[in-house]
């Protein structure tokens, strides 16, 4: 087997910088770009969670509240649950525990009488508070969003998708297995494949050549033949 080696240095330093301009760009897309702006919640009053906004008429600061806490369980259609939301600092811990929050239209406060939806032990989720132990009105909410997504196109997806997760891991195994079994088969044949593929194409040149050159000749051929019949019909209608 011949070693390998590297057989272009230019190309190399062209592969190199190639390299070197997608890290940067994708370090300057990252460190420039409004990347937690994308992934932050939206309350009630349709603003940014862990955001603020200084357009005219629309003036918010939300910066020291990027958590969003979901108020209302009672309806289990996503609207009217992330209506009732509001932006936290952090996610509720225990009933006891004193919200910091942003007031909305529909939130002007925060009821801490006991009992409701969002007293209860929570954690964050994409920065969206969810409850650890869901009482009997949070879990009929999070079970209306589980089935609304399951019977919807997304859902129907998903659920394809689990059922064909082992296939799809087995595939990516095998893929693997397949890469590295073509890399050596490479390593091994890859001149005597190299110069397979030159003979072939030689003679499949070659082939085109002769089979062009019968065509031209038949086709002279047939030309010749049409001129001595136009010359044999133009000498009978001279005499």
């Amino acid at each position: 087997m011949r070693d390998r080696e590297c057989t272009d240095v230019c190309f190399l330093a062209v592969f190199i910088a190639f390299l070197g301009s997608m890290i940067y760009l994708t370090f300057l897309g990252y460190s420039a770009g409004e990347l937690p702006k994308l992934l932050a919640p939206v309350d009630g009053d349709f603003n940014l969670c862990g955001w603020k906004n200084e357009t005219a008429g629309h003036e918010y600061d939300n910066m020291d509240y990027p958590k969003l806490l979901i108020t209302d369980w009672s309806d289990p259609s996503l609207g009217a649950m992330f209506l009732s939301s509001v932006c936290v600092k952090e996610c509720p811990k225990t009933a006891k525990l004193t919200v910091d929050f942003v007031p909305t239209q529909q939130v002007p406060e925060l009821e801490q009488a006991g009992g409701e939806d969002w007293e209860v032990n929570s954690y964050s989720v994409m920065k969206i508070c969810l409850p650890l132990a869901p009482p009997p009105t949070v879990q009929a909410g999070i079970d209306a969003i589980k089935a609304m997504i399951m019977q919807g196109p997304s859902g129907t997806y998903l659920e394809d998708m689990r059922r064909a997760s082992r296939s799809i891991y087995l595939s990516i195994a095998m893929s693997i297995v397949y890469s590295i079994a073509f890399i050596y088969f490479l390593s091994i044949f890859g001149e005597t494949i190299a110069w397979i593929c030159v003979v072939v194409l030689q003679l499949a040149l070659i082939g085109a050549t002769v089979a062009l050159y019968f065509m031209w000749d038949q086709q002279k051929q047939l030309n010749s033949a049409m001129d001595a019949n136009t010359d044999v019909e133009a000498m009978k209608e001279a005499q």
